[in-house]
């Protein structure tokens, strides 16, 4: 079935919009966060290899900073990291404007427990 190009253009225009609105952003904002932990899990395990021994670690190292495509690795980082940040101060900006006054707390001083306490 081929598409004409104003179902092309609606289904560009509606995929557009998901991204802008607050919960595409938040999904963004949630798989950066991911791939960032995801890194610093696989930094954590690379420096893990210290324990096997200095050749296992020198082993790493090298390969790891021989590879050209390190640096393509390191651009892809610096941009997820900087999309999660203006992603992540762009939502809390919209959450003050959407809401610019705390919400009331309560007076009666009495803590909330996750389980109620029995007499």
């Amino acid at each position: 079935m081929k598409r004409n190009f104003w179902e092309t253009a609606l289904m560009t225009l509606r995929r557009e919009s998901y991204f802008c609105s607050t919960i595409g952003k938040k999904q963004i904002v949630a798989v950066t966060g991911l791939g960032m932990a995801v890194f610093v899990l696989i930094h954590m395990l690379g420096n893990c290899l210290i324990f096997l021994g200095p050749e296992a670690y020198n082993t790493y190292s090298h390969k790891l900073t021989s590879t050209p495509l390190i640096y393509l690795a390191e651009a892809g980082l610096v941009i997820i990291f900087l999309m999660h940040l203006y992603l992540t101060i762009s939502l809390a900006i919209r959450n003050r404007r959407a809401r610019p006054h705390n919400y009331a707390m309560g007076t009666s001083g009495k803590r909330v427990f996750l389980w109620p306490r029995r007499p």
